[in-house]
């Protein structure tokens, strides 16, 4: 239960950075923000479709950082491949989602909302970073047989 716990908490961490790392993102593209009532409700529907199209990744991270928990490496190495697997998990979530519903000839500029994303969980994970490294270094490994010799 808290390797579900630690994920869920940097997945809501994620989707609560989201919305301010993006219009940070908006203004380093475009150099202004005027305020603009459209620009806040696009963020808000980007926000909330994120949220929604992310729950199967949340999933999938929860197997994963589980899997994660289990190898036998360092504490670092194992951090490391928790935040290679969550950047792989949202790129590969929003490619599959994005390729789904938008046409190819503007596929690039969309995908490039997906940066934000991946900067919210990559922050979201050093955030946590206490809490996470706490966890992997107190898993057990398994006494199996294989992993005696």
């Amino acid at each position: 239960m808290k390797v579900f716990l630690q994920v869920l908490y940097t997945w809501l961490l994620t989707h609560i950075l989201h919305p301010f790392i993006f219009i940070i993102y908006a203004i380093m593209l475009t150099g202004k923000f005027d305020g603009d009532i459209f620009f806040l409700e696009f963020v808000l529907n980007i926000t909330f479709y994120t949220f929604l199209f992310s729950i199967p990744g949340l999933m999938i991270g929860w197997l994963l950082f589980h899997l994660i928990t289990e190898l036998r490496l360092s504490v670092f190495t194992k951090f490391i491949l928790w935040i290679l697997a969550v950047i792989v998990i949202i790129v590969s979530s929003c490619f599959l989602l994005l390729s789904s519903i938008i046409n190819t000839s503007v596929f690039e500029e969309y995908f490039l909302l997906v940066i934000p994303i991946v900067i919210s969980g990559i922050f979201a994970i050093l955030i946590r970073h206490p809490w996470i490294s706490n966890i992997l270094k107190n898993t057990k490994t398994n006494n199996h047989e294989i992993n005696l010799v």
